[in-house]
């Protein structure tokens, strides 16, 4: 009896633990459903970052082709579709490193680049030189520049020259929203001065050029009255109509803030300047860079850079009409790479902000700003231009604003808070438990934490690839080995020669990284 007693006891024991097994299973499969359902709870928002099988879906993670954007699960990250890529980064933040150099090394087309400091050219000029012919328009050493005459732009004879010596005269003269008629007037004025220069020394390529016009500008209203005479009986009709326009005006106050405005547009193109100098006669052809592998890079220097932003609009804006012209001509293998550094120091660009749309086939451009704030202040249409960049790399934000604007961009995410709490009745009442949860909203990253991004983080948009934005890490070229050899040292311009095993130790004490 008692045998069977303990038996049934046991029997009884382990049915218990069976049903609080079983219990404990059902719970945890409630508890399962229940995150399951959380995850899919969007009633918030559903922003996430990308997840690696979508990079790869999205043709965005490795190969051979596209821009370098960053790095994601040790391969790189690429742009491969059409469109322009937008990249804010503030100073020192590796945008060279990361996003500029890399492309340099790599693009297998012509390249027109902005090269504050000449950093870019002394990088990578060489293995640019492997691929092609290497120009630079470099102020810093005028005497070892290239040339490139804007002049040569006008199509002198045809039904186009009236509007090729109007579109230069809109370049030389950097937009101001508080004065807008006067740059309207001294663009006139420059474009009348222009069509004579060039109708004027047809003959005489070595005095057509912008150095003339600046010497016309500088003769003032007196001086100028023989000039606009002689341009009212000569040359198109249009250099007729704006000459007698201005033809004896001097002296009144309209006329003097013209001439102010012109004389300030035209001040950096003197002969003995280095703009001058490096803009009397062309040794190349914007043109060419959609039909063979060629490099450019205007070089400025850093510290110059507010005094020959000038310069450089001249001449990016040169090559983005080159591009708009390249229309009637096939569209090249590989689209030319506008890798415009610093593009806030160019001022609006109208052919850039209006040509965005049909340049795709012809040019891939990358444009460069320290943050959103920035952007806004060079284009009007500043939101326009985002939402219809292709690709934005984010390196580092230092402007509150411009990080609103980019947590905004990334979206919110729906999360739970939990609350629970006790109440008692009297001394001897019964325990009372109060448990709930909600949901509600928060930016996936808000914008704090994105002005606190890791030195090596980096966030990418690949909107027309990838549907979710990325979390990658940058680039930083001296570190990749199939680079090693390809890129010079920069400020000494050594040549880094080839290591004999990959154990060597590299030119900043740091292991190397292979990345596809």
């Amino acid at each position: 009896m008692e045998v069977l007693f303990l038996f049934s006891k046991l029997a009884d024991l382990a049915f218990r633990a069976l049903l609080l097994l079983l219990m404990a299973l059902g719970h945890a499969v409630l508890a399962m459903g229940r995150l399951v359902w959380r995850r899919r709870s969007i009633s918030h928002g559903s922003a996430r970052w990308a997840l690696w099988r979508e990079v790869w879906w999205g043709k965005a993670w490795g190969g051979r082709t596209g821009l370098i954007v960053g790095k994601y699960w040790g391969r790189f990250l690429r742009f491969k579709n059409d469109g322009y890529a937008l990249v804010f980064a503030k100073t020192r933040s590796g945008k060279g490193a990361g996003i500029v150099v890399p492309n340099l090394l790599t693009w297998p087309g012509s390249v027109i680049c902005t090269d504050p400091k000449s950093e870019n050219l002394a990088i990578t000029g060489r293995a640019r030189a492997d691929r092609g012919e290497v120009f630079s328009l470099n102020v810093i050493e005028p005497e070892l520049s290239d040339g490139f005459n804007p002049l040569d732009f006008v199509r002198i004879g045809t039904v186009h020259e009236a509007d090729d010596a109007a579109e230069l005269a809109h370049l030389l003269v950097t937009p101001d929203p508080t004065g807008k008629h006067w740059d309207s007037r001294a663009g006139n004025l420059l474009k009348a001065l222009i069509l004579y220069v060039c109708h004027r020394y047809a003959d005489t390529p070595e005095l057509r050029n912008l150095a003339k016009v600046r010497s016309l500008v500088a003769l003032g209203w007196d001086g100028l009255q023989g000039v606009l005479e002689e341009a009212s009986q000569m040359g198109p009709p249009s250099l007729r109509e704006t000459a007698r326009g201005f033809a004896g005006s001097g002296g009144t106050d309209e006329a003097r803030s013209i001439l102010s405005n012109a004389d300030k547009a035209t001040d950096l193109w003197s002969a003995d300047r280095p703009a001058g100098m490096v803009s009397m006669t062309s040794s190349f052809d914007f043109r060419d860079f959609n039909r063979r592998t060629m490099s450019c890079f205007i070089c400025v220097d850093e510290e110059k850079l507010g005094v020959y932003a000038g310069f450089m609009r001249m001449m990016m804006g040169c090559a983005l009409i080159a591009m708009t012209r390249a229309k009637a001509e096939p569209a090249p293998k590989v689209p030319t790479l506008l890798m415009i550094d610093e593009a806030a120091a160019l001022g609006r660009l109208e052919p850039l902000e209006t040509g965005v749309g049909y340049l795709a086939a012809y040019a891939r451009m990358v444009m460069v700003f320290q943050d959103v704030d920035q952007l806004e202040r060079t284009y009007p249409k500043a939101s326009s231009i985002m939402a219809n960049a292709s690709c934005k790399v984010v390196f580092g934000i230092n402007d509150l604003n411009s990080a609103r604007v980019l947590a905004d961009t990334i979206g919110q995410t729906t999360t739970y808070s939990r609350s629970a709490g006790r109440s008692q009745r009297g001394a001897i009442g019964h325990d009372q438990r109060n448990e709930g949860e909600a949901e509600s909203g928060r930016h996936l990253i808000d914008a704090s934490e994105i002005m606190r991004l890791k030195p090596r983080q980096c966030i990418v948009f690949l909107s027309d690839a990838v549907r979710r934005p990325i979390l990658a890490r940058k680039i930083r070229y001296w570190k990749v080995l199939r680079w090693r050899g390809k890129w010079d040292r920069w400020r000494t311009g050594s040549v880094v020669e080839l290591p004999r095993d990959h154990d060597a130790t590299p030119p900043f004490s740091e292991p190397l990284e292979n990345a596809a």
